[in-house]
């Protein structure tokens, strides 16, 4: 048989690759009881090509990591304070990504569709590019992204795709070739969460609220970069959590809602044959604390010389300060760490693949993802302590 086949979902991201290079367009992503998607193929319409075998970034073989010293490594925060303000971190994607629409090109990035749920799409206009900015703690469906952004690289337009470092690596399996006016950028990523999961949540406060959601926020600014806080807003109601209190971002940061593959990431460091890899700068104030700003820090390296000629085309745009891989290893563990899948996962698991029940899931997460009490506590502190300091 030589179509793909998900034995073990360990080994399969989602990328999307398969899907995109089918000749035969007989490959469908479906959700299954968890929440997250795996490729189906219909076996009447197949070829049994083995395209999408071939296309598949998840090897047996783990992927070479870019030597360290090839790394360009700087932390950055863009001089537009709007958009500082709008972004996860420091605000660099949108620096890089405003310079390829000037150019007449399309950028690719996650974002929400008017059911607010996330997925790959394409923008050739400066106002295209807010919907890219905020972290989306969702992993976001490819759809046919790839085949697009390649029907443009063949037209001869510029391309700058974003996205996780899996969908990276698909992304450039599916390619199979080099293209001189493509730009490709992902992020230090820690895994990707349950659409599933994420769903309940937020249809929980519509329910609850008996309107909907017009707005959602993973990581609003309003307390600062370091202590950012969950926004869903309805039409006269709002939910607000600082991250340190949040259900949601908790389970998360407890890796209760990763895709399974997430536990055995492939793509950790920096081997996707991404041109620059973006991240937050967190703990910059014990290394670069000149650049240290309250909206945020970018943490950007360079892993190409396409990545860095877009980045010093928009350097002027920016504050920037040289930094080094040996402060990388220091402030983000991500950068190299596979995450371990918690005990706890057992009974989410046991939730979530047996019930649609909005209210019955997000009772689960909110049970799992609460600190003890003592946690809770040093929490508190510490967002007051960071209020404090940021009246000074």
């Amino acid at each position: 048989m030589k179509h793909i086949q998900i034995e073990e979902k360990a080994f399969c991201t989602g990328c999307g690759a398969c899907t995109n290079t089918c000749p035969k367009h007989c490959i469908s992503f479906e959700e299954d009881a968890e929440g997250f998607s795996y490729p189906k193929v219909d076996e009447s319409l197949c070829v049994e090509c083995g395209k999408c075998i071939a296309v598949c970034p998840v090897q047996k073989e783990k992927p070479a990591d870019l030597p360290l010293d090839n790394i360009k490594v700087f932390a950055c925060v863009n001089k537009d304070k709007k958009v500082l303000k709008e972004s996860s971190s420091g605000g660099i994607f949108t620096l890089l990504a405003e310079k390829i629409i000037k150019k007449g090109g399309v950028v690719y990035g996650s974002a929400f569709d008017n059911q607010w749920n996330v997925c790959h799409v394409g923008v050739d206009t400066l106002e295209g590019l807010e919907k890219f900015r905020g972290s989306k703690y969702v992993q976001s469906q490819m759809g046919d992204s790839y085949s697009q952004a390649k029907a443009f690289l063949e037209q001869g337009r510029p391309v700058l795709f974003s996205g996780t470092p899996c969908q990276i690596a698909g992304f450039n399996r599916f390619l199979g070739k080099e293209y001189p006016h493509l730009v490709t950028c992902d992020f230090i990523c820690t895994g990707v969460p349950n659409p599933k999961a994420f769903r309940a949540y937020r249809e929980h406060y519509a329910k609850r609220w008996k309107e909907p959601i017009t707005g959602i926020a993973f990581r609003d600014k309003q307390y600062g970069w370091d202590s950012f806080s969950m926004v869903i807003r309805g039409k006269t109601k709002q939910y607000r959590k600082v991250r340190f209190f949040d259900p949601f971002i908790q389970a998360f940061y407890s890796h209760l809602l990763l895709r399974p593959a997430c536990y055995h990431c492939q793509f950790k460091k920096y081997n996707s044959g991404s041109d620059i890899k973006l991240a937050d700068y967190w703990y910059v104030k014990r290394v670069h604390p000149e650049i240290y700003h309250r909206d945020g820090v970018s943490l950007v390296m360079m892993g190409t010389a396409k990545g860095q000629a877009l980045f010093d085309s928009v350097a002027p745009e920016m504050e920037k300060v040289e930094s080094s891989m040996k402060n990388v290893f220091q402030t983000n563990a991500s950068f190299e760490t596979i995450v371990k899948e918690p005990p706890s996962r057992k009974e989410y698991l046991h939730t979530i693949c047996h019930t649609d029940s909005t209210e019955d899931i997000v009772h689960c997460i909110k049970k799992l993802a609460k600190q003890p009490l003592k946690n809770q506590l040093v929490a508190k502190l510490r967002f007051y302590k960071q209020q404090l300091f940021a009246r000074k």
